[in-house]
């Protein structure tokens, strides 16, 4: 956990970024696919993961980034997850056990600049509940890529609501 409580319901801030992975920290996993493995990075005075000065190769999976261990708001003060100047990073997947749910933040859900290439935002659940089904939404947007090449939003497949 990093900004909330030991509980995970209420906030106990960072004064900056929850977890930050800069100066070339690359092949990083933050998150994982079962259940022990994941992250609550909520609650926190900036970015709750931010991705720097080419650390690249990452991946970010199976996250809440913004929500308490309920599922309810408890938000971030900027993006939930800034990509700046680092490539080749991996924020998803395509199962439902590496979705990370990225909402309720103040800033953009996912925003890439300077240059950051060639990551992959994908599977992800942004701006809605762990469901997919209710409105959580960012204050800015859900993904905003900036001065950045060959980045991928979006998976292979795409499920319609009917």
């Amino acid at each position: 956990m990093a900004g909330t409580r030991a509980n995970g319901l209420g906030g106990l801030p960072n004064g900056a970024e929850g977890i930050t992975l800069t100066s070339g920290s690359s092949n990083n996993t933050v998150g994982g696919m079962a259940l022990n493995e994941r992250n609550l990075i909520s609650g926190n005075n900036g970015r709750g993961l931010h991705i720097s000065g080419l650390s690249n190769g990452n991946t970010v999976l199976g996250n809440f980034i913004g929500l308490n261990v309920a599922g309810a708001d408890l938000g971030n003060v900027l993006e939930g997850i800034m990509i700046e100047n680092a490539n080749n990073n991996i924020v998803g997947g395509n199962t439902a056990a590496a979705r990370n749910i990225i909402s309720g933040n103040g800033g953009d859900g996912v925003y890439t600049q300077e240059g950051s290439s060639s990551n992959t935002i994908s599977g992800n659940h942004i701006g809605t509940n762990e469901a997919g089904t209710t409105a959580i939404t960012n204050g800015g947007r859900g993904v905003l890529i900036r001065d950045g090449s060959n980045n991928t939003v979006g998976g292979l497949t795409v499920l319609m609501a009917t």
